[in-house]
């Protein structure tokens, strides 16, 4: 199972965009969603490579990691 990781927080206005979208689109699909703010986790985004919000990280069954620093708010 693909594992979705949303990197986002309060104040960010594309993360309020993407959020329902990132979900559509992963309840579409099958995958797991799970939603981080930075702001409570600070320590995890550093350790996940985040750079800016929203950011978007998928884990595949085997492990291997996809970063999407930039997550389109619209046609996903």
């Amino acid at each position: 199972m693909t594992t979705l990781t949303l990197y986002t927080a309060p104040w960010c206005e594309p993360c309020k965009r993407a959020l329902p979208l990132v979900q559509q689109f992963s309840a579409k699909h099958g995958h797991e969603l799970e939603v981080v703010d930075i702001d409570e986790h600070p320590k995890r985004a550093v350790a996940a490579g985040v750079m800016g919000v929203p950011t978007l990280v998928s884990t595949l069954a085997d492990g291997t990691q996809r970063v999407h620093r930039a997550v389109p708010t619209l046609g996903i």
